[in-house]
């Protein structure tokens, strides 16, 4: 059994503890989970049932990725690395 078939199973479990007690508030103290991730687990599960229980992928970063600061090769007059400290010749 994967990592992935155990979050599946306890999910899976959250939800059948919801339906017998009859109160997604006393499954989600009973489980340690929040109220509105329960909720999404069930809208999942009514529309695509077991498979929507799987956990997704994190989605890639969008944007242009991190960089070095523009200053960090740049180098003074006299071939040593500026620093802040100096003051104006």
């Amino acid at each position: 059994m994967t990592l992935d078939d155990r979050v599946r199973a306890m999910r899976l479990q959250v939800l059948h503890w919801a339906q017998g007690l009859g109160s997604v508030t006393a499954a989600c103290r009973e489980a340690g989970i929040s109220r509105p991730v329960v909720s999404r687990w069930r809208q999942r599960f009514e529309r695509c049932w077991v498979d929507s229980l799987q956990p997704r992928c994190p989605q890639p970063k969008r944007g242009r990725p991190a960089s070095r600061a523009w200053w960090s090769g740049w180098r003074g007059v006299n071939g040593r690395p500026f620093r802040a400290t100096q003051g104006h010749p």
